[in-house]
Parts: structure tokens; C-alpha cells; sequence
């Protein structure tokens, strides 16, 4: 027998250990469950999942599926926000470690009894408070504080991202951003610059920050600061001359001409740097030049000889952009028509030349392509009533059942700039609203959509029972249902969002 003073044999050491190991084992697997269970009897459900495991479902930070973000609704808010303050501890990892233990065919059927992704959850929150919009303005106090805090800088840039996709309307969000322009963390005040673009020009009291952070970033390196200055427009002038300065590093060179591009300044100094462009051989900047210089209008006079020679290029956008250019820089916007008709009714082409579209603010950064037709339509609605010989071709194009989408909805918008008729326009925004979600290639389409219903005015009356259609519809994103309940209550609609499919 063993005396007291004998250490225990190696196979009894072994024997404890296990034990012990078996019951911290078991613990763990009842404490998870127990949790899991707390959480459905806590948190709303939807088809037997907690918003906590449809967070746990879903990956890449993009929110779990618009069914699921239209079923909780704002009621998801403060889970949201309680998935953003939690931090990892010996608890949850230890019912991690328990839960791969258990057989795959359990944790499949019983997947809603899984531990919190407390790291992976982060990311899912924030995507789907941007998704909520302004309807989770609650969250802004909160996120701000997680924002400001000393934690993880990754956590933080979550909480930042999250505020500028929530709080884009909101004086509070902007100043809590603001003051993150200057966090001692680098990676925070890039997500803070990228976060400000999305209020528009809600930020103009952010321009001079961002300017002092294109200035003085600690890499030399402000994509993001010089990004956002275009997202803010016109009121961002004043940072024409440092975006200026920026077009020469080759580095900053592409974000400071979108920018400039964005801001749409009409500042004759632009000129010079922008027929250097006009010679280079790239179209891309070709196409972002005269987009300047259609600003600038007739004090860009000394652009006239290198844009009368891009008139014969080869490609349908470069000889409509020179065009229009030209039509601006004399003050005569109606003499482009005859070109645009021409584009407009010409065959298709090979042309790879495409006019870059911007999804304005609060979204961020979406660019889409337009080729000739297109841009030429686009144009065309610009000319308002002196482009009435080209209204037969753009009805054909607005009912054409095998056009594309986004060629019969620049149709419609065109036709109502034109001729101011709703019955023109209307069904090719009924058919197009009938069956799209509002995700992926068709959020610019959805965007031409809502914006030329909200140019009509009470004159979209018609529209109504297809936006409460489309407003009810919960397979359709929040971010879309949301514009088209704010379009009911401008026309006097009350709209609330169903919020159950």
C-alpha cells in the first residue's frame, strides 16, 4: 500500500487527470446546452432558430438571407449590438471544444444548440445593422461607445463600419466618427474614412477631418479618406486643389480622380491635368476627364481641339462623352442630340469602353458599367423636351419584354425627364419591381427604379399598389423595402414593414 507521503502511480495520475478532463467535458457540454436553451427562450425565433444561431449560420459578414433579416425586423437591433460588446472567454471555448467532440450527426439536428461564434458573429452583426439602415438607429450610442473603446482594432472596425451604415443620417454618428479620424490605430481611421462616405453630403462637416487625414495619414496612403471626399459631392469643393496635388502620386492617382470626378467641381484649374488625360491612351481616364470638363463647362474652352479629335474614335461612350463635352463647354447642351440619336439606334458593338455609374450614398463604392446605348439614353434624359425625336425609340426600348432590365429602366427615367408622361414609363417599373429582389446586378436598376418614382412626384400615384407589393415582400432586401416604404410615405401612403414572411 501506498503511504501518505507516496506520489500516486503514473496510470492513478493518468486516471485523475481523465476524470477530471471528463467532467470539465461534460460541464461544458451541459453548460452549452443549457445556454442554447436560455437563448430560444430569451431571444425572438424564427422557424426555431435565435437570431444568435442564424448569426452563427452565416459567414463572410453579410447578414443570414433577407427572409430571415425581414422576419426579425428592428426587433434584432439589440442583439446586434449585444453580438458586437461580447469577447471571447475560457467558457465559450471550452463549449466549442465539447461541441466537435460530440457525433457530426448531432450537431447537424441540433445545430441551434451550438455555441456562440462570438469572433465570427462580430462581423455578421455589423453587416446586418447595415443592412437594418436607419431603422437601427438605436444601435448609435452603443456602437459609438465599442467604436471608441480600447479593444481588438478588428472588433472596433466592425462597430465603425456598422456606424456609418446606420448612423448615416444622424449628427451623432458623425461626430463619433469624426474623432476616430485621429485614433492613434491606423487600420481604425481607414474604416473610419471608408465609413463616412457613406453619409453623402450629411458629411460635409466631416471634409476639412478628411482632409487633414489625406494630409497627414500615417502611410502616406489615404485611399480611403480621398474615396470618401467624392462620395460627399459638390459640397466637398475645397478639397479640389489636394485632390489635385493626390491625381499626381501615382499611388493615389485613381481614387483622386473618381473623386474629383464625384465632387463635380467647376473649377477651371482642373483643366490642364485633365487634357494631359485626355492624351493618354487609356479610355478609363479618357471617360473621367470629360466627366470633369462637362462641369467646368465653357471655361474649359482650351479642351475643344483634343475633344473634337476624340468625336471620330472608335469607341460608341468616348464619341458620346466628347460630344456632350463639347455641347457643355458651348453652352449648348441640345447640339450632342445628334449623336446621341445616332448611338442610340445604332447595332451593337464590340466596344469594351463603359461609363462608370456610382450607387449614391449611403451605399458604398458600387460601380456599374453603362455601354454606348446606355450612356446614350442616360444623356438623352438629360436634354430633357429638346430630345423629343428620340421618345418613339425609347418607348420601343421601355417595352421591349427582351431588353435588359437596365436598358428599359433608363428608358423609362429618360422618357419621364423628356415628356413628363407616367403612362410612358410605368410599366417597365411595375414589371421590373414584380420580379426583383433588389441584390447583386440589380441594385443600380432598383436605384434608376425608385429615383425616377421619386422625381415624379404625386404623378406616381399609379405606382402605389406595386411598392406596397414590393414593400411587403420580405424575400426582398430591407434596404430596398425600406425605399420603397419611404416612396408610400411620400405619396401619402402609410407603409409599415411587414416584418413576418
Amino acid at each position: 500500500m501506498p503511504t501518505p507521503d507516496t506520489k500516486p502511480s503514473l496510470p492513478s495520475r493518468f486516471r485523475q487527470r481523465a476524470l477530471k478532463f471528463l467532467l470539465i467535458l461534460i460541464v461544458a457540454v451541459v453548460a452549452t446546452l443549457v445556454l442554447a436553451s436560455l437563448r430560444r427562450r430569451t431571444e425572438p425565433t424564427y422557424q426555431g432558430i435565435s437570431i444568435t444561431h442564424w448569426m452563427n449560420r452565416s459567414q463572410g459578414g453579410s447578414h443570414p438571407g433577407n427572409d430571415v433579416v425581414s422576419a426579425f425586423g428592428t426587433n434584432a437591433t439589440p442583439y446586434l449590438v449585444k453580438a458586437l460588446q461580447r469577447t471571447p472567454n475560457s467558457v465559450n471555448k471550452a463549449a466549442w471544444f465539447a461541441w466537435r467532440l460530440l457525433p457530426r450527426s448531432f450537431q447537424i439536428k441540433h445545430y441551434e444548440l451550438s455555441p456562440v461564434d462570438i469572433l465570427g458573429n462580430k462581423a455578421t452583426a455589423a453587416g446586418w445593422l447595415m443592412e437594418l439602415g436607419s431603422d437601427a438607429g438605436s444601435a448609435i450610442p452603443d456602437l459609438g461607445r465599442i467604436a471608441l473603446s480600447n479593444g481588438d482594432h478588428l472588433w472596433r472596425c466592425n462597430a465603425v463600419g456598422a456606424l456609418g451604415g446606420v448612423g448615416y443620417e444622424s449628427p451623432e454618428a458623425l461626430s463619433i466618427l469624426t474623432k476616430l479620424l485621429k485614433d492613434k490605430n491606423v487600420s481604425i481611421q481607414d474604416c473610419t474614412a471608408l465609413a463616412l462616405g457613406r453619409f453623402g453630403s450629411n458629411g460635409t462637416p466631416a471634409v476639412r477631418p478628411l482632409m487633414e487625414f489625406v494630409k497627414n495619414h500615417p502611410q502616406g496612403t489615404p485611399y480611403n479618406g480621398i474615396l470618401a471626399l467624392g462620395q460627399i459631392g459638390p459640397q466637398a469643393t475645397e478639397a479640389v486643389p489636394q485632390l489635385l496635388s493626390a491625381l499626381r502620386d501615382p499611388q493615389l492617382h485613381g481614387n483622386a480622380l473618381g473623386a474629383l470626378a464625384g465632387i463635380g467641381s467647376n473649377d477651371e484649374k482642373l483643366v490642364p491635368a485633365m487634357l494631359e488625360l485626355l492624351q493618354l491612351p487609356a479610355h478609363s481616364e479618357k471617360v473621367q476627364a470629360m466627366q470633369i470638363l462637362m462641369k467646368i463647362g465653357p471655361s474649359a474652352s482650351n479642351a475643344m481641339p483634343f475633344l473634337e479629335n476624340l468625336t471620330t474614335n472608335r469607341s460608341g461612350v468616348i464619341r458620346i462623352l466628347a460630344a456632350t463635352t463639347i455641347a457643355q463647354v458651348k453652352a449648348k447642351p441640345e447640339s450632342s442630340l445628334p449623336v446621341l440619336l445616332a448611338e442610340l439606334n445604332a447595332k451593337g458593338s464590340a466596344d469594351n469602353v463603359f461609363l462608370q455609374v456610382h450607387l449614391p450614398p449611403p451605399q458604398t463604392f458600387s460601380i456599374f458599367g453603362l455601354n454606348a446605348r446606355e450612356t446614350a439614353i442616360l444623356f438623352l434624359g438629360d436634354l430633357g423636351p429638346a430630345a423629343q425625336t428620340a421618345v418613339p425609340k425609347l418607348k420601343q426600348i421601355s417595352q421591349q419584354p427582351r431588353a435588359h432590365d437596365l436598358d428599359r429602366l433608363l428608358a423609362a427615367q429618360a422618357l419621364w425627364k423628356i415628356e413628363h408622361n407616367p403612362d410612358s414609363l410605368l410599366p417597365a417599373i411595375t414589371n421590373f419591381l414584380n420580379k426583383t429582389t433588389g441584390t447583386g446586378s440589380d441594385a443600380f436598376p432598383m436605384h434608376l427604379a425608385f429615383s425616377t418614382l421619386r422625381d415624379m412626384g404625386s404623378s406616381a400615384k399609379p405606382a402605389v399598389p406595386i411598392l406596397v407589393q414590393f414593400s411587403n415582400q420580405t424575400t426582398n432586401t430591407w434596404g430596398a423595402r425600406k425605399t420603397a416604404r419611404d416612396l408610400l410615405l411620400q405619396l401619402g401612403e402609410a407603409a409599415p414593414l411587414k416584418t413576418k414572411p
